[in-house]
């Protein structure tokens, strides 16, 4: 049953054509998974949905990965095995079961198929992503990949690191932190209500009520000045969700910079705010071409204090008034002033695993990761 009513569907797998899956000629020899497509059944627009049954003996795809599009695989029937492939070499096999669920994030490099070893067929449910701007890396297949580039020349995957620019996405072994924007202002709103009374003595913003459209307002003009080069803040996200903020400011000299942020209470205690710390270090120090980083903490702070130092920053002095308030111009706090620069930072900044893309989702060089910068 397939039926589509005002603004949504319902769609049966069983009304919905299949046909065995191949690649275009002169790539076609190889029969895939027997697909549906529930997505455009179901006129949905910016995530597709497939049904794919995966008889004995086939792959659901060639080895490749994707650049902008996630992709997300449940095991429905049967016992396929994933194979991934990653950007150094490394190989990994895992066997599936019906329950399964299998996530691969965007832009990450890691290359992946499914297979079925069975005699018996085995059923995935698959969803992706459509993004325009998609790219594919096929890391077995170089000829495909060569033939995918001809056709359509702005599809290919980046080859070679950018060695400048600003990146509108960084990830982490955990974390993925992209620009805020006006979609983030409900999220923002509820951590300011449950976090304000801790954060208060040491972050101006928490010295006034939170409010929902001043908050819009915030993200609004934050996402414009990091379009325009200007001021940087990145929404941090663990598992998709939103929990905290990480940005970096003006600062007095242009070869520097500011970082500031905060995380939600309930994402405390597991390093992840040193983790999205380290993350815009590195981008601010290496792609983004700053010398020099400081953060401004308030005495009291420990917590910051301590982070600052795991990070690598050195405390270097305390200025007197130096952290405004934003409801008393006369009660302004001092500020310890701890600082990295591109001539060194811990290692617990410098050895993190970290991927910078900039608004094209061309790869940037990390020149922080592996050696200083004189």
């Amino acid at each position: 049953m397939t039926s589509t009513r005002s603004g949504w569907s319902v769609v049966h797998v069983d009304d919905v054509p299949g046909e065995d899956g191949r690649y275009p000629a002169p790539f076609d020899a190889e029969l895939l998974s027997f697909g549906r497509d529930l997505g455009t059944a179901g006129a949905t627009r910016t995530i597709g949905a497939w049904h794919e049954t995966l008889a004995p003996g086939r792959r659901t795809s060639r080895l490749h990965a994707h650049l902008h599009e996630e992709e997300l695989i449940y095991v429905l029937s049967g016992h396929p095995v994933v194979r991934a492939h990653h950007p150094d070499g490394r190989e990994e096999r895992v066997a599936l079961r019906p329950g399964s669920f299998v996530a691969f994030p965007a832009g990450t490099g890691v290359a992946h198929t499914f297979d079925n070893p069975t005699d018996a067929p085995a059923e995935l449910l698959v969803v992706g992503g459509r993004h325009v701007a998609d790219r594919v890396r096929y890391p077995e297949d170089g000829d495909l990949e060569a033939w995918r580039v001809a056709q359509r020349p702005n599809r290919g995957w980046p080859t070679e690191p950018v060695a400048a620019g600003t990146p509108y996405r960084i990830d982490t072994d955990r974390l993925t932190l992209r620009p805020l924007g006006g979609e983030d202002a409900p999220a923002l709103f509820d951590m300011a209500v449950r976090n304000r009374e801790r954060v208060r003595p040491w972050l101006p913003w928490a010295e006034r009520e939170p409010d929902l459209e001043r908050q819009l307002a915030f993200v609004r003009s934050m996402r414009a000045n990091f379009e325009a080069d200007k001021d940087f803040a990145w929404g941090v996200l663990l598992g998709g969700r939103l929990v905290g903020v990480c940005g970096l400011h003006p600062a007095h000299a242009p070869d520097g910079a500011e970082v500031g942020y905060w995380v939600d209470h309930a994402a405390e205690g597991r390093g992840l705010a040193s983790e999205a710390v380290a993350a815009v270090l590195r981008a601010g120090l290496g792609p983004m071409g700053r010398r020099w980083i400081e953060a401004r903490i308030a005495p009291g702070n420990e917590r910051s204090r301590r982070l600052a130092a795991r990070l690598g920053l050195v405390h270097e002095a305390t200025l007197r008034g130096r952290i405004p308030s934003v409801v008393n111009p006369d009660a302004a706090k001092d500020a310890e002033i701890w600082t990295a620069t591109r001539a060194g930072v811990g290692p617990a900044t410098q050895h993190m695993a970290v991927r910078m893309f900039d608004a094209l989702g061309r790869a940037l060089a990390d020149p922080v990761r592996d050696e200083t910068i004189a």
